[in-house]
């Protein structure tokens, strides 16, 4: 989600995108490097595995649009260039929002199942 304050950065702002955009990337890398280890060794991507994976994918995306805006403020104008980064940013935020609710909702009623069924099964053991 910090990852898209890229996109508050005017289209001419270039560097101070891309820094953010490029140290943001760095962060999540780190943050997977931490958590590696406590993650479960799966031969599947977990829920945490699809959003880092997500996250990652989000903050190269945002690079490249910070390019290719970058270029049409060059090109065509600030007009153009912020209205297409505003619609990029609504695209991006949008699209953060359907992803996790595709995630994570799944496995909470996944996870709320099982505590249901593990608390039927408490019942037979007293």
């Amino acid at each position: 989600l910090f990852g898209l304050f890229t996109l508050a950065f005017g289209a001419d702002q270039l560097s101070d995108r891309t820094s953010l955009s490029s140290n943001m990337f760095l962060a999540s890398f780190a943050v997977l490097y931490v958590v590696q280890d406590d993650l479960p060794k799966t031969d599947f991507l977990t829920a945490v595995d699809k959003v880092i994976v997500a996250t990652l994918g989000t903050l190269l995306a945002v690079a490249i649009e910070s390019f290719f805006v970058h270029s049409i403020f060059h090109n065509h104008g600030a007009a153009k260039a912020e209205a297409l980064n505003l619609g990029f940013a609504l695209f991006f935020f949008a699209g953060f929002i359907i992803f996790n609710l595709r995630v994570f909702v799944p496995t909470m009623r996944r996870q709320r199942a099982e505590i249901e069924r593990l608390g039927g099964m408490s019942e037979i053991f007293r």
